[in-house]
């Protein structure tokens, strides 16, 4: 199964992404396209990274939690 997956990643990546890549300038210009300078946005993005940590912290809690 990991295998197809990573064969999968590969053809997209192959047939997609550097496509777009090449398009909008290579990896250089990418933070043009795909990063917002705007402080609002940037807010934002802290707390859901804060509240996916908190989730990821309670679910290895709830892992190592010994079963009764």
């Amino acid at each position: 199964m990991v295998h197809a997956l990573v064969d999968c990643l590969g053809e997209f990546v192959r047939r997609t992404l550097a496509a777009w890549l090449r398009r909008h300038g290579g990896w250089t210009d990418i933070l043009r396209c795909v990063v917002s300078t705007d402080p609002g946005l940037r807010a934002h993005w802290l707390v859901a990274t804060l509240c996916n940590f908190g989730c990821f912290l309670k679910a290895v809690f709830f892992m190592l939690l010994p079963e009764r």
